[in-house]
């Protein structure tokens, strides 16, 4: 059915590139794939600092979306979005209910902006 692979353990002497072997026996794979398939060539790769030639795996580029979305979930000024969804919330309940959101603001300075208290 499949043709058995080559691992970069068992290449032929003169196969000392491992792009060249990537390309030649594992081209199409993610990074988690080949590290999964060929663990050795995947090292190999990684201690040249060559894995960027891979494709990364797509749940790791989804996690790296998420964390550079931070605060910009609530637009560039989160003031902006607290006065319109938390309008009149004091800081104690807006730590309470929007915990992130309360966060940025401190950071930013922004408290002073919502009530201490009603």
């Amino acid at each position: 059915m499949f043709a058995a692979m080559k691992k970069w353990a068992d290449r032929e002497e003169g196969e000392y590139d491992p792009v060249e072997f990537y390309n030649k026996h594992y081209s199409g794979f993610n990074r988690s794939r080949l590290a999964k398939t060929d663990n050795a060539l995947y090292r190999s790769l990684s201690k040249k600092g060559l894995l960027d030639i891979i494709p990364a795996d797509k749940s790791m580029v989804e996690r790296t979306r998420k964390i550079r979305r931070g605060p910009y979930r609530y637009g560039n000024d989160p003031l902006t979005y607290y006065r319109a969804n938390h309008n009149g919330v004091t800081q104690n309940e807006l730590k309470k209910v929007a915990p992130t959101l309360y966060e940025i603001l401190r950071r930013r300075g922004s408290l002073k902006h919502v009530p201490y208290r009603t």
